[in-house]
């Protein structure tokens, strides 16, 4: 193969035949055609992105050695009509290739099938046959065209199919909906799509439940025989480590900085590669909708020891908390997406945390300037510039073979703890700035020592040409160090003084006034909140934003994308909750409080849940209800308690505010199936998620209900049913 030579790759596109001749049709340049005979879909069938122009020939030559002239001439049409095309990745959809045969009248034109143009979604080539006996796929239009061949798969094409027919085909495709959620083979198309022109169809609006994403995933698990394919883009990890429990943990949290994780990773790979080999490396992803997601992800998916977390529950420099609670190792190396450290300093490292393996100390070590000279040894205990500490220099770390010695505190661009004794920031911090200072007077503060191993030296790139790609703001910082100092006992006049004379009094003000609604806000107990809304009902969020802002926790609550199940909706229910939960489980939430979009709220709701949340505290709970239907079961209020009430088991339907406890996050998870199938075939049309927590004991409701929905406002007491807001 030439260097630098590009691959080719083909456009998707569908092949049928005509006489002795073959047409492409090419799904990604519509009513572009191409003839060829034999040789040129030889040609195309080899090629999938992997193959360049010079080693095609090769493989031609060795069948056909005296083809070189007019194997070249193929080629060079297939490029001309643009089905070749120059490309450094596959195109590949799930399946390389899959012949169909199409029973007579079912398409009349290729082009304007909406048929076809979904099977373009499922491979990528799709060959129309001749014979059934060639087929891997038959589409029938009815019962009288379905002959029985062994191995194949009859799909029936119907706008409404007859139950007799539904039982005897392997796969249904039809623009009703289907009667129950067992009908696991059932694709929904939209309406007039069969026998109908493909452009009027896609001028439609479609909603999401059709995506053609979507459904052709769907057809591909049957297909392939494949257990569970996830589309949802909240996917928690893309690689999975092979390293059970390293001694170490390397974590990086990164916001659109791909060359800095690029580098870093590198550098680990290259400088320390015996280290590398032996620890876990986790890069935590605080945007992973943005551009540099999928180069991320694929930095792990080529390191077996690299796995891909992507985070955006929270943005804020205190998302570092996540790599401690993902870590597998002993001991986690948290460092920016942006540091490098010299040869022979993680092997120091290693021994170091060998000899002390029940340290509880925060260790760090110098930084280097831009030259490789010395920059800094610790933080002086004072603000310069916005932030608490800036950099000093202390004579002993100038001998990298002396002992540790004990600082004050020190930026965290690089550092390292036991996992068992990470005291964690607190978790309320919002934005960037604050942990300084705090974090080392809270490892004090539980009997650790903060200390400067003058071997661990590292480097941080400062410059940032192209600015910062997140927002940070005055106000987070300043309430993070009213937070942070409030808790570890610091002086918060320092706070105050600095900042007012930095910023203004106006911005210290709102800070101090935001601080107090967060510390007395009853949601603060709440490690995170989420709001289940498709991504197509806009207005519906937009009204739980306001019924958000009216709690006080617009800034918190953070919108789900629910999985969009047309068929049977209560699927997309339980696979969101327990997308939810799973996540809350993976990052160590304690709790995680879920709405769905169409909860209306009780005027007053906030102090309810507020004097509710007092009384829970002293109850052992797995899950607490903001509201639910009772079905005229007996409830009552719990010992000692005005606003909470025990639920009986089978009692309590609905999942519209919802409390999970940790504690019940593995019994749902192993209940629950995790794919869009299973989960429908596991509920059934008569019993829904909601049924299903009736069954798990511990469960509690907060009464009066702060929430209900408006399909079942009838339930609720009388006097209160006017006074929910809708």
């Amino acid at each position: 193969m030439k260097n630098n030579e590009p691959m080719l790759s083909r456009v998707q596109a569908v092949i049928h035949q005509e006489d002795d001749m073959f047409k492409i049709l090419s799904f990604k340049n519509p009513y572009i055609e191409c003839t060829l005979d034999s040789l040129g879909i030889w040609i195309w069938l080899l090629v999938d992105g992997s193959v360049s122009r010079t080693s095609l020939i090769e493989q031609i030559l060795e069948r056909f050695p005296e083809e070189e002239v007019t194997a070249n001439e193929a080629i060079d049409n297939l490029i001309d009509n643009k089905l070749l095309i120059p490309s450094n990745k596959s195109n590949s959809s799930g399946l390389a290739n899959i012949n169909v045969y199409l029973s007579t009248g079912l398409v009349s034109s290729y082009k304007d099938s909406y048929l076809i143009w979904y099977l373009s979604h499922v491979a990528d080539t799709v060959s129309i046959v001749t014979e059934e006996a060639q087929a891997d796929i038959i589409f029938c239009a009815s019962l009288e065209n379905h002959s029985e061949l062994p191995d194949k798969c009859y799909a029936l094409v119907a706008n409404d199919p007859t139950d007799d027919e539904e039982q005897k085909f392997d796969y249904i495709f039809s623009t009703r909906e289907a009667q129950s959620p067992y009908h696991l083979k059932w694709t929904r198309f939209p309406e007039n799509s069969i026998d109908s022109d493909l452009q009027q169809i896609l001028k439609q609006n479609m909603n999401n439940g059709y995506a053609i994403e979507r459904i052709s995933k769907r057809f591909q698990t049957f297909l392939n025989g494949d257990d569970h394919i996830d589309d949802k883009p909240q996917a928690v990890a893309s690689s999975t480590c092979e390293i059970k429990a390293p001694l170490l943990t390397i974590g990086m949290a990164t916001y659109d900085d791909y060359d800095g994780v690029y580098f870093s990773l590198t550098s680990l790979q290259i400088h320390h590669a015996e280290i590398f080999k032996q620890s876990e490396i986790i890069i935590l992803d605080n945007n992973p909708e943005g551009p540099a997601a999928p180069l991320l992800e694929h930095l792990a998916k080529v390191n077996t020891n690299v796995r891909y977390i992507p985070y955006s529950d929270k943005n804020s420099t205190a998302v570092r908390d996540i790599l401690f609670t993902l870590a597998n190792g002993k001991w986690v190396l948290c460092m920016d997406s942006h540091v490098m450290l010299p040869e022979g300093v993680l092997s120091r490292l290693y021994n170091y945390l060998e000899k002390n393996p029940n340290s509880k100390d925060l260790l760090q070590g110098p930084i280097l300037d831009d030259s490789g000279g010395n920059r800094g040894s610790h933080f002086v205990e004072d603000w310069r510039d916005g932030m608490y500490g800036y950099w000093g220099w202390d004579e002993r770390a100038n001998d990298v073979d002396a002992p540790p010695f004990e600082i004050p505190m020190q930026g965290l661009g690089l550092f390292v703890c036991r996992k068992a004794t990470w005291p964690g920031f607190n978790r309320l911090f919002t934005g960037f700035g604050g942990e300084e200072g705090y974090i080392h007077q809270k490892i004090r503060n539980q009997g650790g020592k903060c200390l400067c191993l003058p071997f661990l030296q590292w480097s941080h790139r400062f410059g940032r040409p192209y600015g910062g790609k997140y927002e940070n703001r005055w106000i987070d910082r300043i309430q993070n160090y009213f937070i942070g100092f409030e808790e570890v006992g610091i002086d918060t006049q320092q706070v105050e003084d600095h900042f007012v004379e930095l910023v203004n009094q106006q911005t210290v003000d709102q800070a101090k006034a935001n601080v107090r609604q967060l510390l007395l806000s009853p949601f603060r107990i709440f490690d995170h909140i989420a709001c289940i809304n498709l991504d197509t009902s806009k207005q519906q969020w937009q009204k739980m934003q306001h019924r958000f802002t009216l709690l006080g926790i617009a800034n918190r609550a953070k919108r789900f994308s629910a999985y969009a199940t047309p068929e049977y909706h209560h699927t997309g229910t339980a696979l969101s909750h327990r997308k939810i939960i799973e996540q809350a489980k993976l990052f160590g939430y304690r709790n995680v409080l879920v709405f769905e979009d169409d909860a209306i709220m009780l005027d007053g709701a906030k102090l309810i849940i507020d004097l509710a949340l007092k009384e829970i505290e002293k109850i052992d709970w797995k899950i607490l209800y903001f509201g639910a239907t009772e079905h005229g079961k007996e409830t009552k209020l719990v010992e000692n308690c005005l606003y909470v009430k025990e639920l009986p088991k089978f009692c309590g339907n609905s999942t519209h505010a919802i409390v999970y406890h940790e504690s019940v996050y593995d019994e749902i998870l192993e209940e629950l199936p995790a794919s869009e199938d299973e989960m429908a075939e596991w509920h059934g049309p008569e019993f829904a998620v909601d049924k299903y927590f009736t069954t798990i004991d511990s469960r509690y409701m907060v009464y009066p209900k702060p929430f209900t929905q408006t399909e079942i406002l009838w339930h609720e007491v009388e006097k209160y049913q006017t006074n929910y807001y809708r």
